[in-house]
C-alpha cells in the first residue's frame, strides 16, 4: 500500500513539473515558427530577432563559424539577397530538452523550399533564457 502511495505522489509530482517544462519547450519552438514566418516574409531581420543580439553569439555552418549578431545577420544578408534565393523555410523532426530553467537545446531539420534548388539539413540550437525570452546563443546548422 504504502509503495502504491509513493507512486502517486512521485507521478503528482513530475506530472506537476511537466506542465512548466512543456511551457517552455513550447515558448522555443514558438520563437522558431516566429522566425520561419519572418524568413517566409523575406524578412531576414525578423528572423534573426530568435538569436542572442550579442558578439557572443556563435554561428557555425560548412567549414566556417561566424561570431556576433552583426556578423551573422550579414552572412544571411549576403547569402540569401532576396525573396527567390530564401525561399520557404520549414522546421521539421524538432527534439528539444530543458537542460535547466535558463538553458537547453533543440536538434532537427530544416528544408529551403526554392525555385532553383531546395536546399536541407540538420542543426543543433543552443538556448539560453535571457530576461525572460528565450534567445538562441549558439547555432551548427549543416
Amino acid at each position: 500500500m504504502k509503495e502504491w502511495i509513493f507512486s502517486i505522489s512521485m507521478a503528482l509530482v513530475l506530472s506537476a513539473c511537466n506542465p512548466t517544462e512543456q511551457q517552455e519547450v513550447e515558448a522555443i519552438h514558438a520563437v522558431m515558427h516566429a522566425q520561419s514566418a519572418a524568413w517566409n516574409e523575406g524578412d531576414i531581420k525578423g528572423y534573426m530577432k530568435g538569436y542572442w543580439e550579442s558578439e557572443d553569439l556563435q554561428f557555425s555552418s560548412g567549414s566556417s563559424i561566424t561570431f556576433g549578431h552583426a556578423s551573422t545577420l550579414q552572412r544571411y544578408m549576403e547569402r540569401y539577397p532576396n525573396k527567390a534565393a530564401m525561399g520557404v523555410l520549414t522546421f521539421s523532426d524538432l527534439r528539444t530538452k530543458l537542460l535547466d530553467g535558463s538553458a537547453a537545446y533543440t536538434t532537427g531539420a530544416w528544408h529551403l523550399a526554392r525555385e532553383a534548388q531546395d536546399l536541407s539539413g540538420r542543426f543543433t540550437l543552443v538556448w539560453r533564457k535571457i530576461s525572460g525570452e528565450w534567445r538562441i546563443v549558439a547555432d551548427h546548422s549543416s
